[in-house]
């Protein structure tokens, strides 16, 4: 696929924290796969929320999942590349919980209209920033350790999201401290100013 060929300035960042030659020639398309396949899952379930599919308790499970993947990524671009295919089991622990979670809801308490427009719009967001981190890591504006920055952040919260879920209807000032943590993270993943 076109998009999963590796760049030049991807490999100069990978060759930058000292990863052989080899390891970039592997790890960068397999970055690529993961980062888009965050996009994607993360979509999956804004639509699920969007649709009222999901309820609150089980797309919290999915959020624990997503920071679960998402900080595995982190942690394997910030120290040993190859760690990369690890993760890729993460990720498909993260694809069931969304499955699990569709299938759970199906017979759970129907949230209300401000629940499900909170929830969508938390979920959007976290699609469109991981959409814009692979981006960012494809065309090579986003470095390794950059992308393991805004993968810890993400993973952070994904997993705040989660324990407000866990815990009932979600108060305006938890929804107003989400939408402060996901502006912030916004500006991070523009500007490339991410920090670990």
């Amino acid at each position: 696929m076109k998009n999963l060929i590796p760049t030049a300035c991807a490999i100069a960042a990978l060759a930058a924290l000292g990863f052989s030659t080899a390891a970039q020639a592997r790890t960068e398309p397999e970055l690529a796969h993961l980062l888009h396949r965050d996009a994607t899952q993360q979509w999956r379930v804004e639509r699920d929320v969007a649709r009222g599919r999901l309820a609150e308790p089980h797309l919290a499970a999915v959020e624990s999942a997503a920071a679960q993947a998402w900080r595995g990524q982190a942690s394997a671009l910030a120290s040993d590349p190859a760690a990369l295919r690890r993760v890729a089991a993460q990720e498909a622990d993260y694809a069931r919980a969304i499955s699990a979670a569709e299938r759970a809801s199906r017979h759970a308490r129907r949230m209300t209209a401000m629940e499900r427009l909170h929830d969508r719009v938390a979920t959007r967001r976290d699609a469109v920033q991981q959409q814009w981190i692979a981006h960012g890591a494809r065309t090579g504006r986003l470095g390794a350790a950059q992308v393991a920055a805004l993968e810890t952040a993400q993973a952070r919260i994904a997993r705040d999201e989660a324990a407000m879920n866990r815990a009932g209807p979600i108060s305006t000032a938890q929804a107003l401290r989400l939408q402060h943590l996901q502006d912030v993270q916004d500006w991070a993943i523009r500007t490339g100013h991410a920090s670990a």
